[in-house]
C-alpha cells in the first residue's frame, strides 16, 4: 500500500515538473516568435495555449457522448469555463498585472460575453440539437478568423524588437516548441483520463464530478501557463488569450460538436449559466 502511494506521489510530481518545464520552454519560444515577427501576444496565447492545449477535450467529449455520458460532457464544459474565469484569471489578477482596459483586449471580453449568451438558451432550456451546434461552431470559426487576423496585429507592433540576434528560422526553435506542446497535450490527456476514471467511482452525478474533477484537470496546463508567465514576467496578454481562447473553444466548438448527437439531458443549468 505504501509503495503504491509513494509511486503515485512520485509520478504526480514528475508529471508536474515535466509540464512546468514544457510550459517554460513554450513560453520562451512563443515570446521569441511573436517578438521577431511582431505577432500579437494575445493571439499567440489564444491559439497555442488556449486552443492548442484544449484539443484533448474534443477527443474526450466525443468519446463520452458516443457512450451516452452527456452529463460528463456538459460538466467538463461548465467546469472548464468556471475554472478558467474564476480560478486562473482571478488568481492572475490578484498576483499579476493584467492590462485589460485596452480596446483590443476589451473586444475579447465582448466575444466571451457573446459565447456565454449563446450558451444560455441551450443550457437553460436543454435544446441540444444540431442547429445549436451549427450556431456555436459558426461563432467559433468567426472568432478564430478574427484571431488569425491579429497575426500580425496592431497590439504587437508597438512592441520594440530589441532581440535582433533571435534566429527563429532555426529548426531547433520550432522543434522545442512542438516537443513542449506535445508533452503538455500528452500530460493533459493523462490527467483528464485519470480524472474521468475517478469521477466514475463516487455515487455522485456525472455532471457534478466532471465539472469539479475533469474541469480542473483540463485547465491545469492553463494554470501552469498563468503561474509561470507571472513568475517570469511574460506579457500577460498571453494569459488573457489562453483563458478566453480556451473558453470559446470548449464552450462553442467542443460543446457544439456534441450537440449534433441530438441528445436529451434533464437538468436546468440556469445557476451554472
Amino acid at each position: 500500500m505504501f509503495s503504491q502511494v509513494l509511486l503515485l506521489v512520485l509520478t504526480t510530481v514528475a508529471l508536474i515538473v515535466a509540464m512546468a518545464f514544457s510550459v517554460k520552454v513554450l513560453l520562451d519560444t512563443n515570446e521569441k516568435i511573436y517578438k521577431h515577427f511582431a505577432y500579437s501576444p494575445f493571439a499567440m496565447g489564444a491559439l497555442i495555449f488556449g486552443i492548442g492545449l484544449s484539443l484533448p477535450g474534443t477527443i474526450f467529449a466525443q468519446i463520452a457522448v458516443r457512450q451516452g455520458e452527456f452529463g460528463t460532457v456538459l460538466g467538463m464544459v461548465v467546469g472548464v469555463l468556471a475554472s478558467n474565469l474564476f480560478l486562473i484569471y482571478g488568481m492572475s489578477g490578484v498576483f499579476g498585472r493584467l492590462l485589460i482596459l485596452r480596446r483590443e483586449i476589451l473586444i475579447q471580453f465582448y466575444f466571451q460575453l457573446g459565447a456565454i449568451l449563446l450558451l444560455g438558451p441551450i443550457l437553460v432550456f436543454g435544446y441540444y440539437q444540431g442547429i445549436c451546434g451549427f450556431i456555436l461552431i459558426a461563432f467559433f470559426i468567426f472568432y478564430l478568423w478574427m484571431i488569425l487576423g491579429m497575426i500580425p496585429g496592431k497590439i504587437s507592433r508597438r512592441i520594440p524588437i530589441s532581440e535582433k540576434d533571435i534566429v527563429v528560422g532555426h529548426p531547433w526553435i520550432w522543434l522545442k516548441a512542438f516537443v513542449a506542446l506535445g508533452v503538455l497535450i500528452a500530460a493533459e490527456v493523462f490527467l483528464v483520463g485519470k480524472s474521468q476514471e475517478i469521477g466514475k467511482g463516487p455515487e455522485v452525478s456525472s455532471f457534478v464530478m466532471s465539472a469539479i474533477i475533469m474541469g480542473l484537470a483540463a485547465t491545469f496546463p492553463q494554470l501552469l501557463v498563468a503561474l509561470i508567465a507571472m513568475i517570469t514576467k511574460k506579457n500577460t496578454d498571453i494569459i488573457t488569450g489562453s483563458v478566453i481562447g480556451s473558453n470559446i473553444f470548449y464552450g462553442c466548438f467542443v460543446f457544439g460538436t456534441t450537440c449534433f448527437y441530438n441528445f436529451d439531458f434533464k437538468r436546468n443549468f440556469l445557476t451554472e449559466w
